[in-house]
């Protein structure tokens, strides 16, 4: 048979059809695989959760207002974290022209510092409060300028507080409020009970979580 014949017969329609089909076996593989995907990433929506928060600057606060432990002199501050929090017991110390004073807790209670260690403090600038365990309540304020996010914010939900790179205590939402004072449109107070590693006026970043839900239920609510 010729060349010319060969050409001939590969460009038939019968040729062509018999080359231009897809084997099924292939189409059958592709549509499994492309299942299979499918099946997979709807079962990982379906697990992997989705936590949505709102960004928070919070301010520490103490009630009550009581137990102000001042400092004697101008100087830098060594906070001795190994005593406890007793009556007459020196709490912490200040370095002031290479002589020490010691700053004493004058009753038993909790102490939460107003500064932090190393910190240069002036004469009278609070030390630390110090007050009675039965009468003392730390607590967080948060001011929220988004109205969105102001509604998305209930009481009871929980509030992560970062205190350092590796350290997070969590708060819950007490109250929430309208307040008229400049940009400000709501404000948070957020109750915190544990009181380690914390300092009074002192500003931290949070986070509240609004909502947990999976992957799915994000996308497709």
């Amino acid at each position: 048979m010729s060349n010319e014949d060969k050409n001939i017969e590969l460009r038939s329609e019968k040729v062509r059809n018999i080359t231009g089909k897809i084997p099924p076996v292939l189409v059958r593989y592709g549509i499994t695989v492309v299942a299979t995907v499918l099946l997979a990433l709807f079962a990982i929506s379906i697990i992997i959760p989705y936590r949505e928060t709102i960004n928070l600057s919070v301010t520490i606060h103490g009630e009550p207002d009581a137990g102000l432990i001042k400092s004697p002199v101008d100087g830098k501050v060594i906070i001795d974290t190994n005593v406890n929090d007793r009556e007459n017991t020196a709490i912490a110390y200040i370095q002031s022209k290479n002589k020490i004073y010691p700053v004493y807790a004058d009753k038993t209670g909790s102490i939460v510092f107003s500064v932090k260690n190393g910190q240069f403090v002036e004469k009278d600038d609070v030390i630390f409060i110090i007050i009675s365990d039965d009468n003392y309540e730390l607590y967080g304020i948060a001011d929220i300028t988004d109205k969105d996010d102001a509604n998305k914010i209930k009481t009871g939900q929980i509030v992560n507080i970062n205190i350092y790179s590796d350290k997070t205590i969590q708060g819950i939402v007490s109250d929430i409020y309208a307040v008229n004072s400049g940009k400000t449109e709501y404000r948070l107070k957020i109750s915190i009970a544990e009181t380690d590693y914390i300092y009074l006026n002192s500003k931290y970043k949070g986070t509240v979580v609004v909502a947990e839900k999976t992957v799915f239920r994000k996308i497709f609510k």
